[in-house]
């Protein structure tokens, strides 16, 4: 899944520098970090089977990173299965993660769409960008 993800993202966005920080040693640092058009976002990946946690101090930073104007999500792949829910690619801001399921911007259902994951993270860095460069 995440490969897949970094694959489609360095194909379709070759601009955009992902880096991966997952390990035993970064306790409460989100997975992932993307840095595009002058912004870097933070991304805590998840795969949903039915159901997902976050540890405290995982939540704790996603929301610090975010409070302080960092764009740190959840990114959550959702496990389809069979008639009771299809696959989906859920993005969810930290502060509504225990709501995941019904909170969060929907990127794609009945797949996992990675070209419209990649889509959509370059729409926020750029518009990031272009709030920040009015404002300088």
């Amino acid at each position: 899944m995440c490969r897949a993800f970094l694959r489609c993202l360095q194909t379709e966005l070759p601009d955009a520098l992902p880096l991966r920080h997952e390990d035993k040693f970064t306790a409460g640092v989100p997975d992932l970090s993307i840095s595009y058009a002058g912004c870097t976002s933070w991304w805590e990946l998840k795969y949903a089977d039915p159901y997902i946690q976050s540890p405290k101090l995982q939540r704790y930073m996603c929301q610090q990173l975010d409070r302080r104007g960092f764009l740190c999500r959840y990114l959550i792949f959702r496990r389809g299965h069979a008639d009771k829910w299809p696959r989906q690619i859920r993005v969810v801001p930290p502060h509504d993660f225990p709501h995941w399921l019904t909170l969060g911007r929907v990127i794609s259902s009945g797949a996992f769409d990675y070209r419209a994951l990649v889509r959509y993270i370059q729409e926020i860095h750029e518009r990031h960008h272009h709030q920040h460069s009015i404002k300088s």
